[in-house]
């Protein structure tokens, strides 16, 4: 029953999720070597793991801020998170991206049956 319980939780409301956020007010800052940034970003992918080892639902790298879930499949990683950065920088003419750092977490959940992993990436977008 507790499986049950757990499993309808995570395709209610606990499924991966991949976000981009965004700071871009950003008037008036320098940088490294006089630098203007365009904008801070924070880039976060999650992803739940059966018994710590199978994935059950990830974020969907492809469209971060979606609703949308990657089944079975593990996108925690940092080529992900890089490529999701690449995208942003992208999007918003950057020509570099400084400051970069990704650090990454998890947590059981329900007695190690489930395992929940996160992955932050920050960086500051410069022109």
């Amino acid at each position: 029953m507790t499986v049950i319980v757990a499993a309808l939780f995570l395709a209610l409301g606990g499924t991966g999720c991949a976000t981009v956020r965004r700071m871009d007010d950003c008037r008036g800052v320098k940088v490294e070597a006089g630098q203007e940034p365009i904008e801070a970003v924070d880039i976060c992918n999650t992803n739940w793991l059966l018994l710590s080892i199978l994935p059950i639902a990830s974020g969907d790298p492809d469209n971060p801020d979606g609703w949308t879930t990657v089944f079975f499949r593990n996108t925690v990683t940092v080529e992900n998170q890089m490529r999701m950065l690449e995208d942003e920088a992208r999007r918003v003419g950057a020509r570099q991206a400084i400051n970069v750092a990704t650090i990454s977490s998890d947590e059981s959940v329900f007695l190690l049956l489930f395992l929940r992993e996160k992955i932050h990436t920050s960086a500051v977008l410069v022109k």
